[in-house]
């Protein structure tokens, strides 16, 4: 029995059939799904491995400098300068990553919502007009809208 003042959660009836059903409908978008994980491993990749990268910059840096407090050598801005522009070449290419990738996610969010909706409507298209004489306007317009936002938001999540 639920606290008063706290609402009560609703459990799905079929966990197992909604999700399957989730699988199935997801198949349809293999090809952009694949390709918007590839691109979000990419540039996960560059971005982990930028401050390694930059180490070695610093590295060198601090060992110029402190060759040239000993008065036995300088620092070398070459050798800094090709790890700095090298830097900046991964981070462009993660930021190109990510945006790729979240261009695709968004365009199958749109396609996704959008079959959704349709297959909403063609349902609801379906149903006998007792059905409709049960029921109030405001609880199909409820459940309609309430399960393509649900749907919208499991796509943006990905």
């Amino acid at each position: 029995m639920p606290r008063p003042g706290r609402p009560t959660t609703e459990r799905a009836k079929n966990f197992k059939g909604t999700l399957r059903q989730l699988i199935r409908t997801m198949s349809h978008y293999k090809l952009p799904l694949t390709a918007a994980m590839l691109f979000a491993i990419l540039s996960t990749i560059f971005n982990i491995a930028g401050p390694k990268v930059l180490a070695k910059a610093t590295t060198a840096l601090a060992t110029g400098w402190i060759a040239r407090l000993r008065g036995t050598g300088s620092i070398d801005f070459v050798y800094i300068g090709r790890i700095l522009l090298f830097l900046l070449g991964m981070y462009l290419l993660s930021s190109a990553f990510s945006f790729i990738q979240g261009w695709l996610m968004t365009g199958l969010s749109q396609k996704a919502c959008y079959d959704f909706r349709r297959q909403i409507s063609e349902k609801i298209n379906r149903l006998p007009l007792a059905y409709f004489e049960k029921r109030t306007v405001s609880f199909f317009l409820f459940s309609a809208v309430a399960f393509s936002s649900v749907m919208l938001i499991i796509w943006n999540i990905w």
